[in-house]
């Protein structure tokens, strides 16, 4: 009797201890940390398009900060209406459980998301995800949520700071008005200036060197209507990863001619990439004069296409268009970045 006295004793101290150590030198709060581990599992399921490892960090720490803002409300609104504290016991259990159930369940989730991602990569021709890059998800998803919960603590103390000196000289109602137009004001420009700053040229740096890259089995288009060929008003280095596959791709003449059962005509596919032209305007100038060259106008339909953020082409929706019309057809696009949408 005294052995599973003292093992339960133990047992409590440990308990206890475990909680002091999350809750009070961590500074987590349980609804909180709850809320969003269960929003980061959720960011890791299946979606319409995949998500690069990087693209898929940044949505996993931004969840969980949500998740765990979502959290703080619900904690802050139970003590309001119930007005009550669970026990000791009840909070060492509590945290028990979520330091057990919290890594089982992201661990399950991120080798689930794994093969969620690579049965749709290859729908879209891109290649499977290497398994080391879902480190790489949870280092980038545990140092931006780490830093997001920095950044709100600092706003956090930056309002008290605020309220507590104009407390001293303005009504508490002009002083906490001002503690929020102030707060706001920081909150913006650490944004502003360093966080969304900081992300594009982070981004920019990985998607700019994986546009140059070019899909295995992708090559140079010889027939001249296609952009990127010999002929061709756009070099092909100049097109992007996106937009090589795009020029390159597509059914072939005896793909037509199998379904129409007539003798197809050579579809026109035009592509000016973001490093063909320096603006915008320029792109969409060279656009055209592609098309004039290739014999785009002279074809039944001409169909202008949105590419995504990184340029990529729909190929259902393009390669359906040019069987419609047995190759009589002439799709051009313009890429305007190669960052995810």
């Amino acid at each position: 009797m005294y052995y599973n006295e003292h093992m339960s004793a133990k047992a409590s101290h440990w308990l206890r201890a475990l909680r002091q150590i999350i809750s009070q030198r961590l500074g987590l709060n349980f609804a909180g940390f709850t809320l969003g581990c269960f929003f980061f599992c959720m960011s890791l399921t299946p979606s319409l398009l995949p998500r690069p490892w990087l693209y898929q960090g940044l949505i996993g720490g931004i969840a969980f900060i949500l998740g765990y803002g979502v959290g703080l409300f619900i904690s802050w609104l139970s003590r309001k209406i119930f007005r009550r504290e669970p026990s000791a016991k009840v909070k060492d259990v509590a945290w028990l459980l979520v330091a057990i159930v919290a890594p089982v369940a992201i661990g399950i989730y991120l080798i689930k998301s794994f093969g969620w991602q690579n049965n749709i990569r290859p729908l879209i021709g891109e290649q499977p995800n290497n398994v080391r890059n879902y480190w790489g998800v949870l280092a980038v998803s545990s140092l931006l949520g780490t830093f997001l919960l920095l950044v709100t603590r600092g706003l956090r103390w930056c309002d008290r700071f605020i309220r507590h000196y104009t407390d001293r000289w303005v009504p508490r109602t002009v002083s906490a008005v001002t503690a929020l137009a102030l707060t706001v004001l920081v909150l913006f420009g650490i944004f502003r200036g360093i966080l969304y700053n900081g992300l594009v040229d982070f981004s920019n740096n990985v998607y700019s060197s994986s546009n140059t890259t070019t899909v295995n089995g992708v090559k140079q288009p010889m027939v001249n209507t296609r952009s990127g060929s010999p002929n061709s008003l756009v070099a092909w280095n100049s097109l992007g990863r996106q937009g090589r596959s795009f020029v390159a791709g597509g059914p072939t003449q005896s793909d037509l001619q199998k379904l129409s059962g007539q003798k197809p005509v050579q579809p026109v596919r035009v592509y000016v990439g973001v490093q063909s032209a320096n603006t915008i305007k320029q792109r969409a100038a060279l656009a055209v004069q592609e098309l004039k060259r290739s014999g785009g106008f002279d074809r039944k339909v001409v169909n202008v296409v949105v590419p995504t953020g990184t340029g990529w082409m729909n190929p259902q929706l393009v390669d359906s268009l040019e069987y419609l019309y047995n190759g009589d057809t002439a799709q051009v696009g313009v890429q305007y970045s190669y960052l995810p949408s």
